[in-house]
């Protein structure tokens, strides 16, 4: 079984429904539990998990854990105090990384962020050029990079085989894909609504 962290944003809903379709055990997790009804209606079982909560991980199943998946984030927005960058960010990874240890769970994949690159003036960027950042995201992207060394910390002194993905944005069209709210509603993603205008769908695309 694979724990899927994170389950409810762009990336983590579509993953746990393709894990699913290629026959592999996954449990999604995620803090809003009024989002259940989405995972109910694909058939992949929904657990309320919270980071920054140590009771969460409670309730986490121990035995046959092959992976987690850690998809969470604290995202870059102006008004986010930045120690909430950190809880969410790096200590629970932390916490997550703790949790692999003491369970015997040898895999870990972390997404983190391509803004780690984000003052490289180049074209083409690979792993080699190194880490460049600046601006008002920095806390953010702080808070990954340390996230990516207690990965990399792990791996050296415990053995988790470790795999950070440093995302850039991500889009996609269709249901899936698009904004779910807390209240378990959708907003359509910026490609359907341009995919709607062009079908001649939808009058008008508001800035």
């Amino acid at each position: 079984m694979a724990l899927l962290i994170g389950a409810t944003g762009y990336v983590g809903r579509y993953l746990s429904i393709y894990l699913k379709e290629q026959g592999y055990d996954v449990l999604a997790l995620g803090r809003s539990k009024k989002v259940q009804e989405f995972f109910k209606e694909n058939d992949v079982p929904f657990l309320h998990f919270d980071l920054s909560d140590d009771e969460s991980f409670n309730q986490l199943p121990t035995e046959n854990i092959e992976a987690v998946i850690d998809l969470s984030a604290c995202l870059a927005e102006h008004e986010t105090p930045v120690e909430n960058f950190f809880e969410v960010n790096t200590i629970g990874v932390y916490k997550m990384l703790e949790f692999c240890r003491k369970n015997g769970i040898k895999k870990f994949l972390l997404s983190s962020s391509h803004k780690v690159y984000n003052d490289i003036d180049k074209k083409i960027i690979s792993e080699e050029d190194g880490i460049s950042f600046k601006g008002y995201h920095s806390p953010y992207i702080i808070s990954k990079i340390a996230a990516e060394n207690f990965v990399t910390y792990y791996h050296k002194d415990f053995g988790i085989e470790g795999i950070v993905l440093r995302f850039i944005g991500v889009h996609g069209y269709g249901e899936i894909l698009c904004h779910l709210n807390t209240d378990g509603t959708y907003k359509k993603s910026t490609f359907e609504l341009f995919f709607e205008r062009i079908l001649g769908r939808l009058n008008t695309i508001a800035a």
